[in-house]
């Protein structure tokens, strides 16, 4: 997959009332209208995409029409259709839609069609799709499935006449977790004040507290959901509330709302199978079966507060690595203390006079091209990533607290870091360990010179205007979040006791020396105006996956040295695709670059361009 700039204003939403009952909605996976990514063969061939539609709210509506984007000219797509069929099958290996099937129009990347009479939506669920024939490759026409990531089963089906033979769940299988965004048009009945509920899976709560746990609610009513009364059970803990929205659930099928609801204090700690039942919505008794719910809601001495790990892996000479150090500052803005980053510099694209402290097999993960990064080193990703993957992170719950203090360099220059851990449960072989990181932020260096591959690109924004349209060298940057001590980076055995009690701290005391914040070279490399502070990190000792980060106060750097340092400029690129060919600067796709560095020296290194 890879970004597209255009975007479909899809999801599910209320379009218009057409009488006292009925209405015009829409469906997609993609809810929230996401900017959509492309997905595909990259040859000549017909597609044709399917998604499911198995809600049980929606039995019964009828499917009037469909639209969806193709990225593509209008010359290089024929043969377009929508279509609505029980199930996914082949005659003579062309699809073969059982229900009904309409020719779509094809302009200005977006595929439409209204059906000449409205199909039925079964109990059994059924499938809608589209079909068009490749005629031209071009630039995303290659790739011609609009979709976004997701983890929901039957929202990308797909077969084609050369690369996928059979019909595939290709969302769940070789894409790892992606759904179309293919918005179908229907026409929903609705009934009096009815709503169905949707509990997560696992809730928690902190004991002797009120909780309140955030409940799905899609509203198949003929008014706004503005109050509910609802009834809950927790193993022998039981109650009754009336709960006025903060923010009413609109009218409308499918119309779809997020409550935090509120419950009564468990002062007992453990697991209970809890469900949760609104009886009436708006003063009026319900009777949807949808309306029940349950979840497993644990009980816990406290709620820790997650923050999700983002590193980063980059280098001065790397013309794509803007990318990297633009998502992190906007990070920081964006999640404040929440954000613990951490960026690593690479000798593969930067002097080990420069800012590199570690070895590239000394990376927490195994980085295949620049920039990379990781979140809670669970898997490598582009930097630009960042923020889409960062609220899936932060809304798990950690298995303890992290918090860390520090000490001012003494008369030795040490400091020493403190690590409290709380956990939420007892352990008797607990496998998890500590990891401490010293990062520096406030790093400027004359002689600090960013490769810029952007300098004609198109992106906007604060930290953009640092590279857009300022040369293909930029000096004078401040950089944040830098790793300039990583000895211990992929945690210290023995720091975390096997037993465990929940609720009871566990502490750890962590000491070096400032001294020792050198680069790769031997030398310090810290101006007198950079900040310290240290990160501490609480690992899964058998995956390697950080399971909950904090990071300190800065500390005083009055005593750490400042040296200026000469860059090796490069002064002659070459380009390579992976089967050694030529290409040129604006390649798109993984790439080799070959550099030779005013020192003499030559470096051959694989990036990939977006």
């Amino acid at each position: 997959m890879i970004n597209m700039k255009s975007t479909i204003a899809a999801g599910v939403a209320l379009c218009c009332a057409m009488s006292a009952s009925a209405f015009e909605t829409e469906f997609s996976y993609n809810k929230n209208g996401e900017d959509y990514k492309v997905y595909g063969y990259e040859k000549k061939e017909v597609y044709d995409i399917a998604i499911k539609i198995n809600d049980p709210t929606l039995v019964g509506a009828k499917i009037t029409g469909l639209y969806v984007p193709i990225p593509a000219e209008n010359a290089w797509i024929t043969d377009c259709s929508g279509w609505v069929s029980t199930e996914l099958k082949l005659e003579n290996k062309v699809n073969a839609p059982n229900v009904g099937s309409k020719a779509a129009k094809f302009d200005n990347e977006l595929l439409t069609v209204d059906f000449d009479e409205p199909y039925t939506i079964p109990a059994e669920g059924i499938y809608v799709g589209y079909s068009f024939k490749v005629v031209e490759l071009g630039e995303y026409s290659s790739m011609p499935i609009a979709c976004i990531e997701g983890d929901a089963p039957d929202a990308l089906w797909v077969h084609t006449s050369r690369s996928r033979l059979k019909w595939t769940d290709v969302g769940t299988t070789e894409v790892g977790g992606a759904v179309s965004v293919l918005v179908v048009k229907l026409d929903v009945n609705l009934e009096g004040n009815n709503t169905s509920i949707t509990l997560p899976a696992e809730s928690f709560a902190k004991r002797g507290d009120e909780f309140s746990i955030p409940t799905r609610f899609v509203n198949i009513g003929v008014e706004a959901i503005n109050e509910i009364e609802y009834s809950w059970t927790a193993g022998d803990y039981k109650g009754s509330r009336k709960y006025t929205l903060p923010t009413p659930v609109p009218t409308g099928a499918q119309n779809v709302g997020t409550v935090d609801v509120p419950f009564n204090a468990i002062d007992a700690l453990g697991e209970y199978d809890m469900t949760v039942t609104i009886d009436k919505v708006n003063g009026n008794a319900i009777s949807n079966p949808e309306r029940v719910s349950s979840t497993k809601l644990t009980v816990i001495p406290i709620l820790p507060v997650k923050r999700p790990l983002v590193e980063e892996f980059t280098g001065l000479l790397c013309g794509f690595c803007p990318r990297g150090y633009v998502a992190m500052e906007q990070m920081g803005d964006t999640y404040g203390d929440r954000f613990i980053g951490m960026a690593y510099h690479s000798t593969t694209y930067e002097s080990a006079a420069h800012m590199p402290v570690i070895k590239n097999a000394e990376f927490p993960i195994y980085v295949d091209g620049f920039p990379s990064g990781t979140i809670d080193r669970v898997e490598e990703m582009d930097p630009g990533y960042f923020q889409r993957e960062w609220g899936s992170y932060a809304s798990e719950m950690p298995v303890a607290e992290i918090e860390v203090s520090v000490t001012d360099p003494n008369a030795a220059h040490e400091i020493t870091a403190t690590s409290t851990l709380t956990f939420i449960k007892d352990f008797t072989d607990a496998d998890y360990k500590l990891s401490f990181t010293v990062v520096g932020d406030g790093l400027k260096n004359d002689a600090w010179k960013q490769s810029n591959y952007y300098n004609d690109d198109y992106m906007e924004g604060d930290y953009w205007n640092l590279f857009i349209g300022t040369g293909s060298k930029v000096s004078g940057l401040t950089f944040n979040d830098v790793v300039v001590y990583a000895k211990d980076v992929k945690g210290i055995e023995g720091s975390v006791p096997a037993r465990i009690k929940a609720g009871e701290p566990v502490t750890y005391n962590w000491t070096m020396n400032v001294d020792d914040i050198v680069n790769l070279a031997g030398k310090k490399f810290l101006n007198p105006e950079a900040k310290l502070r240290v990160v501490a990190v609480l690992l899964d000792g058998k995956t390697g996956h950080a399971i909950n980060a904090n990071t300190t106060r800065h500390l005083d750097t009055s005593g750490v040295e400042s040296v200026g340092i000469e860059a090796a400029e490069v002064v002659s690129a070459e380009y390579f695709d992976l089967l050694g060919n030529r290409v040129d600067a604006g390649y798109r796709g993984v790439r080799i670059e070959r550099l030779t560095l005013s020192d003499g020296t030559v470096r051959t290194v694989k990036t990939i361009r977006k």
